[in-house]
């Protein structure tokens, strides 16, 4: 049996001290923050006695909160997948497998992680400030976790005009829009563009070559 020494309560947050009960001295406490929504609050009751059960429910409660309050602070700080989430509670803080997927779960419920929106938003931005095709974006956004279809969707969101108008630009800037097809020259300025995502098909209408030779 345990014995609940003391409870204290703010903003939802419990903070739970417990120590093993029938020590004639004063035993070592152990204090567990447990949120309200975890843990029935009934229980949480100064001098109350738990069973091996409820400490171990306690305990996992606590350990839950603590991953909850990590991953909140994560997203706060960045837009991220629920696997990217996941991999870091795990391999930064530590936390175990199980409890990172109820941590992003529980994100992802309450809508602190909308994968969807979030992968639109960066497709957005790499076509307007990177001025990536849809192909590159796709990849990108797989690399940092979130779902195929979700990264397809994403992409497929951008009208095919600003992919064309991001090309012309890339062209324009790099120096492009005069080259001979044929040339090294060309061949490595459509080897350029493919890295940054964009069909043959559409590289040549923006070089203005419909030559094939060099792709």
């Amino acid at each position: 049996m345990y014995r609940i020494t003391d409870v204290t309560h703010n903003r939802g947050v419990f903070t739970v001290s417990v120590e093993p009960d029938g020590y004639l001295q004063v035993a070592e406490k152990t204090k567990y923050r447990v949120a309200k929504e975890l843990f029935d609050a009934e229980a949480l009751v100064s001098g109350a006695l738990i069973g091996d059960a409820e400490f171990d429910a306690l305990e996992e409660a606590a350990a839950l909160t603590r991953a909850i309050a990590i991953s909140l602070d994560v997203i706060s700080r960045s837009n991220v997948s629920r696997k990217a989430l996941t991999d870091k509670l795990r391999l930064k803080y530590g936390i175990t497998p199980d409890l990172a997927d109820k941590a992003a779960e529980y994100a992802a419920e309450r809508r602190y992680i909308d994968e969807e929106a979030q992968a639109c938003e960066i497709a957005r931005r790499a076509v307007s400030s990177k001025l990536w095709g849809k192909r590159r974006i796709i990849a990108d956004l797989s690399a940092k976790g979130y779902p195929p279809a979700c990264c397809r969707n994403a992409a497929s969101t951008i009208p095919d005009e600003e992919y064309s108008r991001a090309l012309a630009l890339l062209v324009r800037k790099r120096g492009f829009s005069r080259l001979v097809p044929g040339t090294k020259q060309h061949a490595s300025a459509v080897g350029s563009l493919m890295r940054f995502g964009y069909e043959s098909s559409d590289i040549r209408r923006a070089l203005g070559s419909d030559d094939e030779q060099d792709y």
